[in-house]
């Protein structure tokens, strides 16, 4: 650092010093945590570590070890989920022709939402399912007035508070089941099978307990707990999960569960959620992940519409079994 001047090897210092902080944080991906600012710091700190290296190599006099700094930034975003961005033309919209259902989510933003953005971007969608979050009685009211499309069939919580849940569908719901009264006076999961032509589809519509403050940690944890029981004979868990796949959590219920959509259909690992409700998203918390009776062929990050999480939307449809007949 002999060719820096006193300011310039401050800063270089500093970058340093946020390159190990953040590369440090980001290892911790692979354990689970209970520590709640890190349940935002996790997802960013790979981001950061690239920043951070961007700024030494600007920094940095010698020119070789500047590349160097500037093609390890570049593989450290390119190497690690959450910061990739979504292939472009990635879309649930002609990805199958007619085949499959397109199922759409978003976390409406109680008290703060707006019904008539979030009926205009349900109606751009398209979709046959439409599961929403934070969506207590008066905004669905609202809502399914501003519609242009039609769901006869609404399946909704019982609970109260911003865990509030509505399924809307095209065709009717079936075997609705609110887990209520199994989570302690809320619902983060409501259930109901969707009897679509393309067959029976079995949906769960997701909004597990935010773990940024300390006294909702617990309540997570028993969400997630609640989430695995349901797996067995659930098609498609979609919603907001209020975790990101730089958690462990989160991806050891995708593995028990069966897989994400969203990398399944090749579209890489787009954010979803804006402090600003507008703007660059920062964290991926609204996921959909398919089981074993389902594959996923289309998925799309799409906009706000009125909340500070962006809608999603994936086409889905029931894996065929073909059994072969042995001449005799």
């Amino acid at each position: 650092m002999n060719g820096l001047g006193p300011r310039r090897r401050r800063l270089f210092l500093v970058a340093v010093g946020l390159v190990a902080a953040a590369g440090a944080t980001s290892l911790l991906r692979f354990v689970t945590f209970s520590w709640v600012p890190l349940f935002a710091l996790v997802p960013v700190a790979p981001l950061a570590t690239a920043i951070g290296l961007l700024l030494a190599a600007s920094l940095w006099s010698r020119r070789a070890l500047a590349k160097t700094l500037v093609a390890l930034a570049a593989l450290w975003v390119l190497a690690l989920p959450g910061l990739v961005v979504p292939r472009i033309g990635c879309s649930v919209q002609g990805t199958t022709g007619d085949e499959g259902v397109v199922v759409y989510s978003h976390n409406v933003l109680r008290e703060g939402g707006d019904p008539a953005a979030a009926a205009a971007g349900i109606d751009a969608a398209d979709a046959d399912v439409v599961l929403l979050q934070e969506a207590d009685a008066d905004f669905a009211e609202r809502l399914l007035a501003a519609l242009r499309l039609d769901y006869p069939h609404v399946a909704a919580s019982e609970a109260t508070g911003n865990l509030s849940l509505l399924t809307m569908s095209r065709w009717p719901l079936g075997d609705v089941d609110d887990t209520w009264e199994r989570s302690r006076d809320r619902n983060p999961v409501l259930v109901a099978t969707v009897q679509s032509p393309a067959g029976d589809i079995r949906i769960a519509n997701v909004h597990l307990t935010s773990p940024t403050f300390a006294e909702h940690v617990a309540r997570h944890e028993l969400d997630w707990e609640l989430l695995r029981t349901l797996t067995a004979d659930t098609d498609l868990f979609m919603g907001d999960f209020n975790a990101t796949s730089a958690h462990r959590r989160y991806r050891t219920f995708v593995a028990e569960a069966g897989s994400d959509a969203q990398v399944a259909a090749g579209c890489g690992f787009g954010t979803s959620w804006s402090p600003l409700r507008q703007g660059p998203s920062i964290l991926a918390l609204d996921h959909a992940v398919t089981g074993a009776g389902v594959e996923a062929v289309g998925y799309e990050v799409l906009d706000y519409h009125g909340s500070d999480h962006r809608a999603v939307a994936v086409r889905v449809r029931r894996i065929s079994t073909v059994v072969g007949v042995v001449d005799q």
